[in-house]
């Protein structure tokens, strides 16, 4: 019998640029020990729910980046994020589901190759995903994320000090993230928000970096 190996992907928070990072400015995201673990080949004695058309759609993606064919692939998911919360549970379903298959077919991919796979996988989540979220499942820590010209760019972010913070659980959002994105995108003034906080955001980062990060911003 195969034994079975269990694949970790964290979800995430963004300090600081929700939104805005969609529109190329800065963003502070940080994965959690939240997550979500995928199971491979499926325990014995576990029933295998139908998947979802998203499942369907990441499985779909690693046969053909890959040319593999998954055959007699099987795995059992389970997660500690909740859905539909802004945590980045689609990310982190992508990232260890792509993690198992690799696994299955005896792949070894860098974090960029990841990467790439998961920020495809994440057109079906979310329509026109920033990239953060796929960056900070795979790359990790807390990073400074901003997306420029098509481009990529993540700074590790050291955190020396920081006060503490409640995360608070206002309840299941009623709309997606590709819903919220289309939604902005008809705000009138967006251009003027989107700025104002790609600006605080540049402030928190400095503030971080020394230490110095008081909340008031």
């Amino acid at each position: 019998m195969q034994s079975t190996h269990t694949f970790f992907s964290p979800g995430k928070i963004i300090l600081s640029g929700e939104h805005s990072v969609v529109y190329d400015y800065p963003a502070i995201v940080m994965s959690i020990d939240l997550g979500v673990i995928v199971a491979s080949p499926s325990p014995p004695h576990k029933t295998q729910l139908q998947h979802s058309p998203h499942i369907e759609y990441i499985l779909k993606l690693f046969r053909e980046n890959t040319h593999t064919s998954l055959q007699d692939f099987s795995f059992r998911i389970t997660s500690t994020l909740p859905q539909n919360s802004g945590l980045g549970s689609s990310a982190a379903l992508s990232y260890a589901l792509f993690q198992a298959c690799a696994d299955w077919e005896n792949l070894k991919l860098n974090k960029d190759q990841y990467f790439s796979l998961i920020q495809k996988a994440e057109v079906f989540a979310h329509g026109k995903p920033s990239g953060i979220d796929a960056s900070v499942v795979v790359f990790q820590g807390c990073l400074r994320f901003q997306r420029l010209q098509g481009t990529f760019e993540r700074e590790r972010i050291q955190i020396l000090q920081l006060p503490h913070f409640m995360l608070i659980q206002s309840g299941k959002a009623q709309e997606t993230t590709k819903q919220m994105v289309e939604h902005i995108a008809q705000i009138p003034l967006k251009n003027i928000i989107m700025k104002e906080i790609g600006i605080v955001t540049n402030q928190m980062i400095k503030q971080i970096k020394h230490s110095a990060f008081d909340g008031t911003l």
